[in-house]
């Protein structure tokens, strides 16, 4: 029998609840009321994602926060504070001389925010399984493998590693959401 105040379940004939202390003389409930009855006919269903699946999400979502907070500090360190404090001191030889830099990185820096959205977009997506979410991931892996070909070629020995790791992975995760069985999952 169970407690029409707390939903709490009492033995057949009991006088009083065990989880509230309220009377039970003359209840008759046998299913609980509320938020109790819901989870007690619903069942809580899960879905179970194949461990590639949650390595990518997880690399994407890592790699897209990881960017957003490059970008806000490169934005923040390198041009906001220093251009503000230039732009006071001679504005003319400011922008002639470091203008044109500045620009370079700006736009470097909001095109890998950008990135960095659609990592985290697909991440979710990929997550979900979602069909645009394997779309955009193998968007978002094969600009990776691009923007990884071209740093290996214009930077040092650190980047190299950075550069390559980052290739071999977009490659890994484009053959497996194209290979793999995994396309099934995705809902149309």
């Amino acid at each position: 029998m169970f407690c029409p105040e707390c939903g709490a379940k009492n033995e057949e004939g009991a006088r009083f609840c065990e989880g509230c202390g309220k009377e039970l003389k003359g209840v008759k409930i046998v299913q609980p009321v509320g938020a109790r009855a819901a989870a007690a006919v619903m069942p809580i269903t899960t879905i179970k994602r194949p461990l590639p699946i949650v390595l990518i999400a997880t690399y994407l979502a890592i790699t897209g926060i990881l960017l957003v907070a490059i970008s806000f500090i490169i934005e923040f360190t390198i041009i906001a504070v220093p251009k503000k404090i230039e732009a006071a001191m001679d504005f003319t030889s400011f922008v002639s001389e470091t203008g044109l830099s500045l620009f370079k990185i700006a736009l470097i820096t909001e095109i890998y925010f950008f990135f960095s959205l659609l990592c985290i977009a697909s991440a979710y997506g990929l997550w979900n399984f979602t069909s645009w979410g394997r779309l955009l991931t193998i968007i978002v892996a094969a600009i990776g493998f691009i923007e990884s070909l071209i740093t290996l070629f214009i930077t040092n020995t650190g980047g190299i590693f950075i550069a390559i790791v980052t290739m071999l992975a977009s490659i890994a995760i484009v053959l497996y959401l194209i290979l793999s069985d995994v396309g099934h999952r995705f809902s149309e």
